[in-house]
């Protein structure tokens, strides 16, 4: 069915992209009970590899090069979201995460045409050493333009301004009925933090100056809400 929908994605004059969160795996995991050696336990259902045994960094690369050759992506986002608790060898994860830059260096190297994004939970993918492995980088999940603001002036102690990713993640709220009344073409619906559960209302500018500020620049939302004249003015 995504290998279909790849397809249809391309037939359109797209390129196809695909999303995952590579470190973390659930209990279900059937390799969990096939090579219980490779996997150390997280919290809860989850579990991460110990990817300094070659065997569990070979798995992992391998997991990766079979979703390249069944999709054929033009553009990978790795995203991070768990924690991987304690490193109970007391080297605080030194040895994982040194295999971890290792193998994302050589699946981008041996993948050029892909366009590689880390988009990691509070920054914990985002290092100098890391864009030895990736494109680009996605600051934070919060779509909020004043907080993006005050993120990305954070962000910039750590990556040159041409590698952080950005979204205006936006909608003119005919979804959003009891919102829609204080919009009009200047103004815009915005998440406030990550999701839709509660939206503000941003000057359209604003918004948008708040996403370009020095970064590489998205768009995400209801697209379709906008109407002519708002599409208009974001060209």
């Amino acid at each position: 069915k995504l290998a279909d929908f790849a397809d249809e994605v391309r037939s359109m004059g797209m390129k196809f992209g695909i999303w995952i969160e590579s470190e973390f795996f659930h209990a279900s995991t059937p390799e969990i009970s096939e090579h219980p050696e490779w996997f150390e336990h997280c919290s809860g259902d989850t579990y991460r590899l110990k990817l300094e045994l070659p065997g569990a960094a070979e798995y992992f690369k391998s997991t990766i090069l079979e979703i390249i050759n069944r999709y054929h992506p033009e553009y990978i986002k790795n995203d991070m979201n768990h924690s991987q608790e304690m490193d109970l060898s007391g080297t605080e994860l030194t040895a994982y995460t040194a295999a971890l830059r290792k193998l994302w260096s050589e699946l981008r190297t041996a993948h050029p045409e892909i366009y590689w994004e880390s988009c990691s939970s509070g920054a914990m993918r985002q290092t100098p050493e890391s864009l030895n492995s990736f494109h680009s980088f996605f600051i934070s999940d919060n779509a909020d333009p004043v907080d993006n603001l005050y993120i990305l002036q954070g962000e910039l102690f750590n990556l040159p301004p041409g590698k952080i990713l950005q979204w205006l993640v936006l909608s003119q709220g005919e979804h959003l009925t009891e919102c829609r009344r204080f919009i009009d073409n200047r103004q815009i619906l915005v998440p406030q933090y990550a999701t839709w559960d509660n939206a503000c209302v941003y000057d359209f500018d604003f918004a948008a100056l708040s996403a370009m500020n020095g970064s590489i620049f998205g768009l995400s939302g209801d697209l379709a809400t906008l109407g002519d004249a708002a599409m208009e003015h974001l060209r």
